[in-house]
């Protein structure tokens, strides 16, 4: 893993010594945009955190009242006569159970809606780089990750941003 993200690293500022060089030949226009400022300023992603706070909230609620109602009998089993405590300890199994699966089918969707909107958002945020890319005749536009410097000039992270959120 490491050696993969060593090579890659080197590999992008090979091209970028190579992409400074080929300026003065080819008149390359070259651009970088911060991809995490842009995903997390877009107005869809502010939107979309807002619903996943929301879905979160009502999970915990849920999660609370199943141990809620697990502790209650808990609390009881003990002041119960033996057929009674056999019957509470069977169903406080069968509560433990559902608890269980229910926190393991909830965690699995939310992670499953997050990654499904990351990938959505992701997607179309390259989307609306490449149009901006052919329509502004760039040859390259990078995300800032694989820069160890770019120059001002050279950020089209607010322009992007700006066309993201006007869609919206």
């Amino acid at each position: 893993m490491k050696r993969k993200v060593f090579a890659l690293s080197l590999i992008a500022i090979l091209m970028l010594c190579f992409a400074q060089v080929s300026f003065a030949q080819d008149g390359l226009k070259v651009g970088y945009v911060s991809l995490t400022r842009v995903f997390d300023q877009y107005k869809k992603t502010v939107d979309y955190d807002k619903v996943l706070e929301q879905k979160s909230t009502e999970y915990k609620k849920q999660l609370n009242d199943l141990v809620a109602k697990i502790q209650e009998s808990e609390r009881k089993i003990t002041l119960l006569k033996e057929s009674e405590r056999l019957a509470l300890a069977q169903q406080m199994e069968k509560d433990k159970q559902a608890l269980k699966e229910f926190m393991q089918k909830n965690e699995t969707d939310l992670r499953k809606d997050r990654d499904d909107k990351i990938r959505e958002i992701l997607l179309e945020i390259e989307g609306v780089v490449k149009d901006y890319a052919q329509k502004e005749k760039y040859d390259i536009i990078l995300n800032d990750r694989v820069l160890i410097y770019g120059g001002e000039t050279l950020d089209l992270t607010q322009k992007i941003l700006d066309i993201l959120n006007a869609k919206k």
